[in-house]
């Protein structure tokens, strides 16, 4: 019996997401029949919120869009159930919940420190709508999440 896993991004057939993929290989030897059988069985686990737990993520995309040269747009997943960040121009905080297939971000409150040029308060909104409307997430296969609205307008980072 061989089991191993490792922490990588790992998405089941039943769509539920987890960061480790786990996998068993066991052999069986038939006596009788004088056959070798070999099966190989795999399987997600573990928290779906510790793959984006641990780090700041940094935004590249909103809707599509890009970003304004200089803008720094940002997220940080915190093991007490609140994202924090900054738009760009401010800082904000929320309550999220994640699940093996839905994100859920509360209502999120923003500071109002600084007096931005108008596109950047008009990329600071657009930022925080589709985040207060983010229906579920993935992440690439070169580690970006993509954070999406039911819609499937998307906010994509990488840490």
């Amino acid at each position: 019996l061989i089991a191993c896993s490792r922490r990588l991004w790992c998405a089941s057939r039943l769509m539920l997401r987890a960061p480790w993929s786990v996998w068993v290989q066991y052999s069986k030897y038939y006596q009788t029949m004088a056959e070798f059988t070999k099966r190989l069985v795999t399987g997600c686990g573990g928290p779906p919120a510790s793959l984006f737990q641990g780090g700041e993520w940094i935004v590249e995309d909103i809707a599509s869009r890009g970003l304004i040269d200089g803008s720094h747009v940002t997220f940080r997943f915190g093991m007490d159930g609140y994202l924090v960040g900054r738009t760009g121009c401010n800082t904000y905080r929320a309550r999220y919940e994640l699940t093996g297939e839905r994100l859920i971000i509360g209502d999120i409150a923003t500071t109002h420190k600084k007096a931005c040029a108008p596109a950047l308060e008009r990329q600071e909104a657009e930022f925080v709508r589709l985040l207060g409307d983010a229906h579920d997430f993935d992440i690439t296969l070169d580690g970006a999440l993509l954070i999406r609205t039911a819609g499937g307008t998307a906010i994509t980072a990488c840490r």
